[in-house]
């Protein structure tokens, strides 16, 4: 089947450039393109549509008026906005109702990929009410005790930029979403970024400090929630894995670029945040379903969500347009071999460092015993026989 698309601008000369550019993807895609909000309403009243590709500023009804309504109406629609003339409130304002923002001009090969990849994340995610969740959300609760160190941090008359970075940079939560913001085409940076404090060092602070307390970007999980799933230990253990797989990709002399690229092992369990956030009751069954049964976190999800945390993860991650090999050190995290040709990869360090830290954790029993297995495993598939025992000297 193929998936339907629907462009929205009140500029009829770029509709019709939009058709010709796009003319090769007739046989992938169904595509229609309308000149304003309310036919964009009507179009998406009597079909249904997968993208929709809207211009920030419009008469009547604006992108971000359109875009908002369509995420109360039809969650499951991946939302991009497609803008050239937007300013840096505008933008801030439409983060949380959109997936992904492209800047006018754009090359039609990055149209036309953005628009594919967003389209297989979706359906490699096959649980539909999850799929309309994960579009609908906004921002990924943070654990309590990083957001109120932030809102003291940038309430405070001698806050800095430093602090400030090193607290989102401890947070998975805060740290995706200033990785959508700052990766978003609309600060044009020649290169993708995969680490928060970077992002954050390009952001500023007067605009962390906005998204903060205006925009309000952030939210926290309620105490009760985190202390019945013990939100703070996983978050310590993103918080290990990621300065670990950092640590192993320099030791296997890889570029800086991945180096950087492992750290966002922080991001590697936001599946699980994100479940719990959102089903705090199934999540306490998941947990009590790996503890009375003996499996994995992963398998007991799967059977009470029909999918586990990684994929769940990489799904909102990939839809909010964050780099490829952040996406795929989530999704692979469990299963880095799969996708290894050879060598030591960004994806197998955060692996690597997901396993030792279990290995060498609090987690006594069966989690110890599999991520032994899996370390095992891992170097049998990947010829590296010493690499753990090397690894596990910079924990």
């Amino acid at each position: 089947m193929k998936d339907r698309i629907l462009f929205v601008d009140d500029d009829q000369g770029l509709l019709m450039g939009l058709r010709r550019m796009l003319h090769s993807m007739r046989s992938e895609w169904d595509m229609e393109f309308t000149g304003n909000g309310s036919q964009a309403l009507e179009l998406l009243a009597q079909k249904r549509f997968d993208v929709i590709v809207s211009d920030m500023r419009m008469p009547g009804m604006d992108g971000w008026a359109l875009i908002s309504r369509v995420r109360e109406l039809y969650p499951h629609i991946i939302r991009i906005i497609f803008s050239g003339h937007c300013d840096q409130e505008l933008v801030l304002k439409s983060l949380g109702n959109t997936h992904q923002f492209l800047a006018k001009p754009c090359r039609p090969e990055i149209l036309t990929a953005v628009i594919r990849r967003s389209c297989a994340l979706r359906d490699r995610l096959s649980v539909a009410p999850l799929q309309d969740l994960l579009s609908r959300m906004e921002v990924i609760p943070s654990l309590p005790s990083l957001y109120q160190k932030l809102m003291n941090e940038v309430t405070s008359s001698d806050g800095s930029l430093r602090n400030a970075g090193r607290i989102i940079a401890e947070d998975p939560g805060m740290s995706a979403k200033i990785l959508q913001l700052i990766n978003s085409s609309f600060f044009g940076l020649p290169r993708q970024i995969s680490t928060p404090a970077e992002a954050v060092t390009l952001l500023g602070f007067n605009t962390i400090k906005d998204l903060v307390l205006n925009i309000k970007i952030f939210t926290q999980f309620e105490q009760d929630t985190t202390a019945l799933l013990g939100l703070e230990a996983v978050g310590s253990h993103c918080i290990r894995t990621g300065c670990l797989a950092g640590k192993i990709a320099a030791r296997e002399k890889l570029s800086k670029e991945a180096v950087e690229d492992t750290t966002t092992g922080l991001l590697h369990d936001l599946g699980k945040l994100i479940l719990a956030a959102n089903f705090p009751g199934e999540y306490s069954a998941v947990l009590d379903l790996a503890r009375t049964e003996n499996i994995p976190i992963q398998e007991a999800e799967k059977k009470e969500f029909g999918v586990a945390h990684p994929e769940v993860g990489a799904y909102l991650l990939g839809l909010w347009g964050l780099p490829d090999s952040i996406v795929s050190a989530v999704a692979l995290h469990h299963s880095s071999w799969e996708c290894i040709l050879e060598g030591i990869q960004p994806v197998t360090a955060v692996a690597g460092a997901d396993i030792l830290d279990h290995v060498g954790g609090d987690n006594p029993g069966l989690e110890q015993d599999r991520s032994r297995f899996l370390a095992l495993d891992l170097q049998k598939r990947l010829h590296i026989p010493d690499k753990f025992a090397d690894w596990a000297e910079l924990q």
